[in-house]
């Protein structure tokens, strides 16, 4: 009793509240739009195999209660009305053509089409058991209109029997014809007039008043027997029930492929009209409850002989605006529950022309894609053309399962064209447009910029797989052999294929033997083989690839100063000096500074001494000074979420950082953390103000040498602007 209780308040979080007024007028309009194409549909499936056509209309109708009562039971998506839909009669259609291809007939037909039905009630319900809701989204538009248009030319196809008419076509059988039309005029034109009305109905009432003018005319007295739905059976004489079954030499393979493409199709319509239902009632829709319903709606139509379907457009917008929620779907399978007994009478008048008519003006002004040609037309959107009409070409001539296949084949390989064109550098920079965060001295700024080609960013975006990498290649390839560093930024990169990880390794091997170095930031996950836990340090070693010869960083910044420590070195620059600890007098600050004048400022400086990882000084806290760094590394940062900061700049041996404060003493604006172990000297606001009163001159020098230098940030961090701008 435990496990039914946890599995019901899974399903159902929530108490089913009572019906509104709303959802009983949203269900009486859906029931009226729904009706005739309930027939039309149910007639057309059912009526070239049993040659009955009141059994038929019966057959439409009843599915109509099952798939109502499956997604009002499972409340998946509110305002939804489920009933046989011009895709899924299509694609049933398609499977009767290629099970009579196969020598299945009569009864035997009848039992393969149920259990077709049967089948993609199963798979609706292993679709939804799974969650591979999702997945059914993402077939390509160009297939679903290729197909749709195909489908929509398969049932005017299919309707030429009742449109045409049996026997002398100029004597009484052009009245099938001219019903349908009249039937599609109708529905067409007469909502003008009539806007209340569904134009199923206008067309149901318009046809069928029209075919008896015409037999009239002709002084024809009641019409032939098969020209008319005629009485429409009791629930208790379904002549297409399970116990009609005929199971002996049906191919189940065939039929259980047939029911997954019924599956598929159908869970993608009835998910777009969820969407489609969502944005007018402000709800979201349960995947999993929606299509679990719509199998259990078809395990039940197969079990008493109904056809198939889904969610259906217009009903679903009628009942949503009608203010249907979640009994709207219940009512109406009560209301067909209803019709059903007491349509029989009414029934034995109604042409099968004027549903033939309806199921025209579904498939021409509803499934065609008349877009289609005017894609052939344009060129970007050309060979999306081609796929449609290859796909609308296979549904028609040859069957819709092969053409769902094909589409589906050929929009993979669409894909994976675009994404071969498509390329996955997204920016390239040298030293001349971003330099790192870390603060150099004049002499290794003039060095780097000198230098600047020798040093490449590369920033990449998208997926790195067999299509892609080789044009990677062709693009980076002449730096990887002339560069003395190469960088890759992989931060916007999600995924690297097998064939793209041995073509960085054939690149890095190049720049290796070229003299290079080849240093990649925010490597992902598919290239380090599992996720690091914490930061890691800079650099360390490839995880999962040890021939690759390149060294990964947490973020690009560390790698772009591993690439400029390795060019400066390359250069003879004098960065061994970062491991001795400098005189004040060794700083570019104060290169102008006379002995007296620094002899006047070391005595105002404090000494300080910080380990590894200790803080400075932290965001918030008052400051009035600036450091000057002897020996060490600081990183200046920003935090900005718990355990996750941003370096803002990087300080090293000869440089100074908090000048801001000692010229407009405030709160400081972020963190300031020893990377190594550091020294450093502490100029306060009290000792310049001493320098100012003691030496006038020295202190005019420091202050202009402090503006000359916040001028130069203040450009750097224009071209950094720049630089954003552009990515």
């Amino acid at each position: 009793m435990k496990l039914i209780a946890e599995l019901r308040h899974r399903l159902f979080p929530s108490a089913l509240p009572r019906p509104t007024a709303g959802d009983f007028w949203a269900s009486l309009a859906a029931s009226a739009l729904l009706l005739p194409q309930a027939m039309a549909f149910g007639i057309a499936l059912w009526l070239p195999i049993t040659h009955d056509a009141g059994a038929a209309a019966l057959s439409g109708m009843l599915t109509t209660v099952w798939l109502c009562l499956g997604s009002g039971v499972l409340r998946g998506t509110q305002g939804v009305v489920s009933a046989p839909t011009g895709p899924s009669l299509a694609l049933i259609a398609g499977s009767t053509l290629s099970l009579t291809a196969a020598g299945i007939v009569g009864s035997q037909l009848a039992s393969a089409i149920s259990l077709v039905i049967l089948f993609a009630g199963i798979f609706h319900l292993l679709i939804a058991f799974f969650g591979l809701g999702g997945l059914i989204k993402f077939i390509p538009y160009p297939v679903i209109s290729g197909f749709m248009s195909g489908s929509a030319l398969v049932m005017i196809l299919s309707q030429q029997g009742s449109i045409l008419g049996d026997g002398d076509w100029f004597a009484l059988g052009w009245i099938t014809t001219a019903t349908a039309l009249c039937t599609f005029a109708c529905m067409q034109l007469l909502p003008r007039w009539f806007p209340r009305l569904p134009n199923t109905i206008l067309g149901m009432i318009g046809g069928t008043v029209i075919f008896y003018l015409l037999l009239l005319l002709q002084r024809q007295g009641r019409p032939p027997s098969d020209w008319i739905v005629g009485t429409i059976p009791t629930l208790d004489a379904i002549p297409l029930g399970l116990p009609d079954w005929n199971l002996a030499g049906l191919p189940l393979s065939m039929l259980m492929l047939h029911g997954l493409a019924l599956a598929v199709l159908t869970s993608l319509n009835s998910l777009l009209v969820a969407m489609i239902a969502d944005l007018n009632s402000g709800h979201r829709h349960h995947t999993r409850r929606e299509l679990a319903g719509l199998g259990l709606g078809h395990l039940l139509s197969a079990l008493s002989g109904g056809t198939t379907g889904s969610a259906t457009t217009g009903a679903t917008i009628i009942s949503v605006k009608s203010g249907g929620r979640q009994w709207a779907a219940l009512l109406t399978a009560a209301i067909f529950l209803v019709i059903l007994l007491f349509m029989g009478p009414v029934a034995a008048w109604l042409p099968i022309s004027v549903f033939s008519g309806i199921i025209l003006h579904v498939a021409v002004m509803t499934m065609f894609d008349r877009d289609m040609l005017g894609w052939l037309a344009n060129r970007p959107t050309r060979l999306d053309g081609a796929i449609a009409l290859l796909v609308t070409g296979v549904t028609v001539f040859y069957n819709l399962i092969t053409a769902i296949a094909l589409g589906l084949i050929l929009a993979v390989i669409e894909f994976i064209r675009t994404q071969t064109l498509s390329t996955v550098v997204h920016h390239r920079w040298t030293l001349e447009q971003r330099t790192s965060m870390r603060h150099r001295t004049t002499d290794e700024k003039e060095l780097l910029q000198k230098h600047a080609d020798r040093v490449v960013l590369y920033e990449l975006k998208g997926n790195l797989f067999f299509g892609t990498a080789d044009h990677m290649y062709d693009t980076m390839q002449h730096d990887f052999k002339h560069a003395c560093c190469v960088v890759l930024d992989m931060r916007r990169v999600s995924q690297i294929d097998l064939t793209a990880r041995h073509m960085l390794q054939q690149m890095c091997a190049v720049a290796t033997l070229a003299g290079g170095k080849v240093m990649i930031a925010h490597a992902p996950k598919s290239l380090l083989g599992s996720p690091h836990r914490d930061r890691p340090k800079s650099p360390i070693p490839f995880p999962t690839l040890p021939s690759l010869q390149a060294d990964v960083f947490p973020d690009t910044d560390e790698a772009l100063e591993a690439a400029e420590n390795k060019l400066l070195e390359r250069l003879g620059s004098t960065l061994h000096l970062e491991h001795h600890r400098l005189q004040l007098s060794d700083f570019p600050l104060f290169e102008d500074f006379l002995p007296e004048e620094m002899r006047a400022l070391e005595p105002l400086m404090s000494a300080c001494h910080f380990k590894t990882g200790e803080d400075i000084f932290h965001a918030g806290a008052p400051g009035a000074s600036m450091f000057f760094v002897l020996h060490g590394q600081v990183d200046i940062r920003l935090n900005y979420r718990k355990r996750q900061w941003l370096r803002l700049a990087k300080f090293g041996s000869g440089t100074f950082f908090g000048e801001v404060s000692l010229l407009e003493p405030g709160v400081r604006s972020a963190d300031a953390r020893a990377v190594t172990e550091l020294h450093l000297l502490e100029l306060t606001e009290a000792g310049l103000e001493q320098l100012k009163r003691d030496h006038p001159a020295a202190a005019l020098k420091l202050l202009t040498a402090l503006g000359r230098e916040a001028s130069r940030h203040l450009r750097l961090a224009d071209l950094e602007l720049q630089r954003m701008a552009i990515y």
